[in-house]
């Protein structure tokens, strides 16, 4: 009797009354988890974001399966304090519209500011100081770096597929080196930048730089421009067939040479997925799409005319190889040394900020090929 009075309070308290403070410190944790994961540039912690979305589902389902269940098992829900009922939507409400107005980022940028503009000062006035520089703010840094005219700096990406950060170039737009790096203005002298494949293009300077707004970018982009007769290398990319790309990321995946996967430019995603299964993350930005295989350490990047799922109707543009069992056709491989690049590749040229760029692939080498050089040693093999 006792055992079935507990039992019956218990059921009573738990599906007729509404959340207690337990749940709604749950709730709570999952909002500022959020507000976290929502604070970088680019969108957020893409591996935190996605993580954020499945909390608020798991929360969203248990609030909806608790109302539900009170009201067929109990026949009715007692309402006499509704604040409670409403805390859990109203902070689900709240998250959506942080996550909606980008209020997390811009809340950890104006707070970050003043020590963003002393860093910058401090920089220009003696470029030396950026290698002692390890956090800006709010900001934790794994890069540092001067140009002329000004300064940008790589923060912690916490496992999000691209690398991202700030520039700050007061009298003009921040360069970009070999088409890796893409810009967006933000306020003043400073820019959010990203790098790697994010402005994925051509490898001449002059070519390369694709600088975004808060929509479309300034400037047309010229992706894989033939570094021979100035022809552009996607005329022929653009016919390239479902088999082909099949076939080029297979052998590629079999030997793990990057510089196999040129025939695959110009190709869609649905091709790469047939050999090496789904991506493990995807990211777009714009008219980008990134797709990433952790266990391959390779990434590739897609571009498509519209914004509009860029995953699906993009077509291949490059790929870059983390992994270190990736090599090209000379044999350089993510983790050899500076020294081993430049014996087997002895035309190879810096062509700054730690990127060297390699022969072309194919013909007329209308294809580029980057290696990046992180503390002497190459940890990307870029082809784009």
């Amino acid at each position: 009797m006792l055992s079935r009075t507990i039992q019956s309070r218990i059921d009573d308290q738990v599906w007729r009354y509404p959340p207690g403070r337990l749940s709604q410190l749950a709730t709570g944790a999952v909002l500022l988890f959020t507000f976290w994961a929502y604070s970088a540039p680019a969108g957020g912690y893409a591996r935190w974001t996605r993580l954020a979305g499945a909390f608020w589902l798991l929360l969203g389902t248990l609030y909806v399966l608790r109302v539900l269940i009170a009201a067929i098992s109990r026949g009715s829900i007692h309402f006499s304090q509704r604040g409670r009922w409403l805390v859990v939507p109203m902070l689900g409400v709240l998250a959506l519209a942080l996550v909606k107005t980008s209020a997390p980022f811009e809340a950890r940028y104006w707070i970050s500011r003043d020590a963003m503009d002393a860093a910058a000062q401090r920089v220009l006035a003696t470029p030396r100081e950026a290698a002692r520089i390890h956090r800006i703010g709010l900001w934790q840094t794994t890069r540092v770096e001067a140009f002329r005219g000004g300064m940008r700096f790589l923060i912690d990406a916490n496992g999000s597929d691209d690398q991202f950060g700030f520039a700050y170039s007061p009298s003009r737009r921040p360069p970009s080196v070999g088409g890796h790096d893409s810009y967006r203005h933000l306020d003043g002298p400073w820019y959010v930048w990203v790098t790697g494949l994010a402005a994925a293009g051509s490898a001449e300077r002059s070519q390369a730089s694709v600088i975004h707004t808060r929509g479309r970018p300034r400037r047309k982009a010229q992706p894989l421009r033939g570094s021979g007769r100035g022809q552009p290398a996607t005329s022929a990319a653009a016919r390239t067939t479902r088999a082909q790309v099949v076939a080029a990321a297979r052998r590629a995946v079999r030997v793990h040479r990057v510089d196999l996967l040129a025939p695959a430019i110009g190709g869609g995603l649905h091709a790469m997925v047939a050999v090496v299964g789904r991506p493990d993350g995807r990211h777009s930005a714009d008219t980008y799409c990134h797709a990433r295989w952790l266990r391959l350490g390779l990434t590739v990047v897609l571009v498509s005319r519209s914004p509009r799922d860029a995953c699906g109707r993009g077509r291949v543009v490059g790929a870059s190889a983390t992994g270190r069992q990736w090599r090209t056709s000379e044999g350089l491989r993510v983790g050899a040394s500076l020294r081993d690049l430049r014996h087997r590749y002895p035309t190879s040229e810096s062509v700054g900020y730690g990127w060297w760029r390699l022969p072309g692939i194919g013909r007329a080498r209308s294809v580029p090929l980057h290696a990046h050089i992180s503390r002497g040693h190459v940890d990307v093999l870029l082809l784009n």
